[in-house]
């Protein structure tokens, strides 16, 4: 057997075979079967109608949140409402102490007119509402003028007695409604002694 003979290609045969390579490589796959995939939504194929300030408001909010920043509110306008002070009064304050069953009593849990009745400097000492509730008028530990409204709770009759008393249940509207009758019974004991006193001198000037 003799060699295996060497095969001598010519060069514009190889050059056709590299190119014939090349093309196959660069021709496009088929598209699968199916529905054609659908570009993402930009700004110019929306149509979304939403105010520049609005958007603006939302970037800059979206910004502030992602960058761990709260938006700062200036002394004195942060929002102060409250069940107590539904429409966010400043400045609400006591003229003098007051004690509720020997706990100080905070102007923040108080409503406009339970603070409105306590300034009216109309609730005075003595004991009301059948003798339940006892004010009296004196200085505290720390020397103040305070006024102090007490009542027996400790118990669930002595709460539900008073409760019965009140017309309401317990609550920022008992307290309320506490005041309003002390009042109350302060302005007709006032008035039934103003009319004895009347009566009294209409007698003495008959006889």
């Amino acid at each position: 057997m003799g060699r295996p003979r060497k095969l001598k290609l010519d060069e514009s045969e190889m050059v056709d075979t590299v190119d014939q390579d090349v093309a196959e490589d660069t021709t496009p796959e088929p598209a699968e079967d199916g529905p054609a995939e659908q570009p993402a939504p930009t700004a110019a194929n929306t149509n979304l109608n939403i105010p520049a300030q609005v958007l603006a408001d939302a970037i800059v909010t979206a910004t502030e949140l992602t960058s761990g920043r709260a938006r700062k509110v200036p002394f004195g306008k942060q929002q102060i409402r409250s069940p107590f002070n539904p429409t966010g009064k400043r400045n609400r304050k006591l003229k003098q102490r007051v004690y509720q069953t020997g706990i100080r009593v905070n102007v923040k849990t108080l409503t406009d007119e339970e603070i409105a009745l306590l300034n009216s400097g109309k609730i005075q000492p003595g004991r009301y509402i059948d003798r339940l509730v006892t004010v009296t008028v004196r200085d505290d530990q720390e020397g103040e003028p305070s006024l102090l409204i007490d009542y027996n709770c400790k118990t669930a009759d002595q709460r539900m007695n008073l409760a019965a008393k009140l017309g309401r249940g317990g609550g920022k509207e008992g307290f309320e409604n506490m005041l309003r009758l002390i009042v109350k019974e302060i302005e007709e004991n006032a008035a039934s002694a103003k009319a004895r006193r009347r009566q009294e001198v209409q007698e003495a000037m008959t006889d």
